[in-house]
């Protein structure tokens, strides 16, 4: 499956725009980076035109291509000065429980955050998510069952159940 024409590409975009920005949301946790990022990878995929053999294997594709992105806008010295000025804004606009689940899934590590995004916002089953990070899907199950420990523990700290 290869992009043939405008149409093709519309279609593309009108699918998987809001779930790449979910995804590069949850891991940049700012929406200018977001922004960024969804622009690159669907630039990406315009440019390359890679042929997927089913619909599946250009969702795990643009997801493996925003996780990418994502992980090499935190390597630069730029975005480790401006995140904690970022972070006050963000918690500022949210309400109380909004910020609570926001801390919550802020104080968890970006690999735990990224496989809840996955799982829980986009959809995707272990052993799907095992497919895009090129990891082993018993790995992911256990990963995962870590991080929703994790989130319990965060929660309940803050008086929910």
């Amino acid at each position: 499956m290869r992009l043939q024409n405008d149409g093709d590409i519309q279609r593309v975009l009108s699918v998987y725009a809001l779930p790449i920005y979910r995804l590069a949301y949850a891991r940049t946790r700012s929406r200018s980076d977001a922004e960024d990022i969804c622009q690159e990878v669907f630039l990406e995929l315009v440019s390359r035109n890679p042929t997927f053999p089913t619909e599946n294997a250009r969702r795990a594709w643009l997801i493996r291509v925003t996780v990418n992105k994502s992980n090499s806008l935190w390597r630069t010295l730029w975005r480790r000065r401006v995140e904690l000025r970022e972070k006050v804004e963000v918690a500022a606009a949210q309400s109380d429980e909004a910020s609570a689940l926001a801390d919550a899934l802020a104080a968890l590590s970006e690999d735990d955050r990224m496989l809840i995004h996955l799982f829980y916002y986009e959809g995707l089953k272990s052993g799907e998510i095992a497919g895009v990070l090129k990891r082993r899907p018993d790995a992911v199950r256990k990963q995962l069952s870590r991080a929703r420990a994790r989130m319990k523990r965060i929660l309940s700290g803050e008086g929910f159940e």
